[in-house]
């Protein structure tokens, strides 16, 4: 963030929409009024922290990472647990009473257990797709290899 909220430098080009020179206060307001700050939190301090710290100024939403959570919670390989959901349910309502968004980074699975919408998907689910497409490939050429040959066609 720029001043008086952060202490980033002043940059031109992309940053002023390639605009001309001058207006660094419009253009520093503008991008403070646009810019998402997120906390990730992903520990039980964060969790029972969670309000203090969507209460820092300039703070514009949190992102939970379950499975970080969950190993914090000692439960590594249990992030759908009733407490952990509990949890994030927690993090989630205290974004939403401040009006700010809240993410999530973890499988669609865990966004339908929560009460409430969940404003942003964190980027972890490209690797859930590419699994996925790569399971449903093998899956296709594994079929046409069972299937009989004739000549060079496959039926």
């Amino acid at each position: 963030l720029y001043p008086p909220l952060g202490h980033r430098s002043y940059s031109g080009g992309a940053n002023t929409g390639y605009g001309p020179g001058g207006n660094h206060r419009i253009n520093m307001d503008k991008a403070n009024d646009s810019v998402l700050v997120l906390a990730q939190i992903e520990t039980l301090e964060g969790v029972r922290n969670c309000e203090a710290i969507l209460d820092v100024p300039g703070i514009t939403g949190a992102v939970i990472g379950p499975c970080d959570l969950s190993i914090s919670r000692n439960d590594p390989d249990d992030m759908f647990a009733e407490e952990e959901v509990e949890m994030i349910a927690r993090v989630q309502k205290a974004c939403h009473d401040r009006g700010k968004k809240f993410g999530l980074i973890g499988p669609y699975r865990l966004m339908a257990m929560l009460p409430e919408a969940t404003d942003l998907a964190v980027a972890a689910f490209d690797t859930t797709l590419l699994r996925t497409g790569c399971l449903e490939a093998v899956k296709e050429f594994e079929a046409m290899n069972r299937t009989e040959k004739k000549g060079d066609a496959w039926t």
